[in-house]
């Protein structure tokens, strides 16, 4: 019978504090994020960005969903008549309202270091899924095991070449993984990437624990402090460097190399590396959205899209479109009076465009005659976001019209 102590070490030793000065560049990065924006924009940047962590946590798995599709699946709820399509929607959808609702219960106070929120992960995420996605089909006897969502595994498992703990053992292991990362020090990040790591070694469920631990590492960081305004996405730079990833994820799965390393049952070393890239892979996050949103950066994006509306779209635009919508972003919102006077046209001419803007989806407003937002249409976001997603998915995504 595998015991408790086999799970340990729960963080690896830092002797040349490398972690630690990761972990202070973490915060200091995401600090900085946090005050770079106006929260109005940033609201709706926080909706791409979740958008963006969906498809990408899907991508890890496997699931290349078109984040077009994944975009239109939320607006407009409309589902492809073929069935794998279908399901994929439905499960970048599942994914979402997972994702939201562990981000609203952390903020509301639920606690993401335990059995039950974590049970709570799996179970949004699977009850909201097909039902052909709560089938688990056993490769040596081809038979099938029905997933019971939010229930910790009945089977043992293997993955790949790894052989997780007996599902008898979960239960107690969970406890021990709930009860030592509940009470780690604020902000210490080097935990909670360990935490990451600790839960897919358990692998508590019978699948579903990628996607779920994903999610939860979201939950666990927002829990101390970090990414509040929901502007950056582990799962991006997750797949970005997913062969590292996995590597390095399998890699500290391993027991003690030599007597050097460490004094847990498992590596020290090699959780130490999965540390140290988890918390590079959080930090280039952070600052590939800083850069998007630096105010010389975003103001070319606006640039490059009105570029793109003459040329591609054929519109005859005047040069004040661009400075109004900079303007919008960069105050949040102002009212049709102050756009009309930076359009600087004749009140029908400027009502026209700014008609024309709304209808695109370029400026978001409550009301005919309520005040302007900036919005991000399809087209928009490749410009503004440039490299959020692959070059392949910016260039569908570049072709949608106004």
């Amino acid at each position: 019978m595998l015991t408790e102590h086999k799970i340990e070490p729960w963080c690896p030793v830092d002797k040349e504090n490398a972690l630690h000065h990761l972990g202070l560049e973490l915060i200091r990065a995401d600090s900085l994020l946090k005050g770079m924006i106006n929260p109005v924009p940033a609201d709706s940047i926080a909706k791409i960005l979740i958008e963006a962590n969906c498809y990408y946590s899907n991508l890890i798995e496997g699931h290349d969903t078109s984040p077009i599709l994944i975009r239109e699946t939320i607006n407009s709820g409309k589902l492809s008549n073929e069935s794998n399509l279908r399901n994929l929607q439905i499960e970048s959808k599942a994914h979402i309202l997972t994702n939201k609702w562990a981000r609203n219960a952390v903020k509301n106070g639920e606690n993401p270091f335990s059995s039950d929120f974590i049970k709570k992960i799996h179970r949004t995420f699977y009850d909201n899924l097909p039902e052909a996605f709560h089938l688990l089909k056993i490769v040596d006897n081809g038979k099938s095991i029905k997933i019971n969502p939010g229930e910790f595994r009945t089977h043992s498992v293997i993955v790949k070449s790894y052989l997780p703990p007996k599902h008898q053992e979960v239960e107690a292991l969970m406890r021990r993984y709930c009860d030592f990362y509940s009470k780690i020090p604020e902000a210490d990040s080097t935990a909670l990437a360990a935490a990451h790591h600790r839960l897919t070694w358990i692998h508590p469920f019978q699948d579903g624990n990628g996607r779920t631990a994903r999610i939860l590492s979201e939950a666990q960081f927002l829990r101390h402090g970090f990414n509040s305004s929901g502007l950056w996405s582990i799962s991006r730079g997750l797949a970005i460097f997913k062969k590292e990833y996995l590597a390095l994820l399998s890699g500290a799965d391993n027991q003690r190399l030599n007597d050097y390393d460490g004094r847990g049952f498992l590596s020290d070393k090699r959780l130490f590396e999965f540390c140290e890239f988890f918390l590079k892979t959080c930090v280039d996050q952070i600052e590939y959205i800083r850069g998007k949103l630096d105010v010389d950066s975003f103001n070319d994006g606006v640039e490059r899209l009105v570029s793109i509306m003459r040329t591609e779209h054929k519109l005859k635009l005047p040069e004040s479109i661009g400075a109004l919508l900079k303007t919008v972003f960069h105050q949040g919102e102002i009212t049709r009076g102050d756009a009309h006077s930076i359009i600087g046209l004749p009140e029908r001419t400027s009502r026209r465009y700014l008609s024309s803007l709304v209808d695109s989806g370029l400026l978001v407003s409550d009301s005919v005659k309520g005040s302007l937002r900036i919005g991000f249409p399809d087209y928009a976001v490749a410009c503004y976001f440039p490299r959020l997603y692959p070059r392949s998915v910016e260039i569908e995504m570049l072709k949608k019209r106004i």
